[in-house]
């Protein structure tokens, strides 16, 4: 996911989520920046130092980290449909993430991240696998 692997947090994510409260206030504290954005009319952020980051993940609840995974994936998959190959690992990752967090909370409450994760992730080891 963005926040833990120090990639710039999508502005989808951040607004989908609700979090340009939050987000205001880490920038007014200059705890987070501007980021390069990946694509046209997308804002992106970056935490200043990756402690920041690391304190600011540990501080979030395991439901709100899962959802935060889901949200990029869905974020990822949306606007890469035309090239899903180059990004379903991530995607596969963060639904995997999402669904570990969850199924520690309730287990077996969310069976379709877990299928959502070993398709996008099953896809993309074949692909792998085909291409050398």
């Amino acid at each position: 996911m963005a926040l833990s692997r120090g990639l710039p947090i999508p502005s989808a994510t951040v607004s989908a989520l609700d979090f340009g409260g939050e987000l205001e206030a880490l920038w007014e504290k200059a705890l987070v920046r501007p980021a390069r954005a990946a694509f046209a009319d997308e804002a992106a952020f970056r935490f200043r130092h990756l402690l920041v980051r690391d304190a600011a993940y540990n501080a979030t609840t395991k439901r709100i980290r899962a959802q935060l995974h889901e949200r990029f994936a869905d974020w990822l998959e949306g606007v890469n449909a035309e090239r899903i190959g180059e990004v379903e690992e991530m995607a596969g990752h963060d639904l995997e993430q999402a669904f570990r967090y969850l199924d520690q909370l309730r287990p077996a409450e969310r069976p379709d991240l877990a299928a959502r994760a070993a398709r996008a992730l099953g896809r993309r080891r074949a692909t792998s696998r085909r291409s050398r």
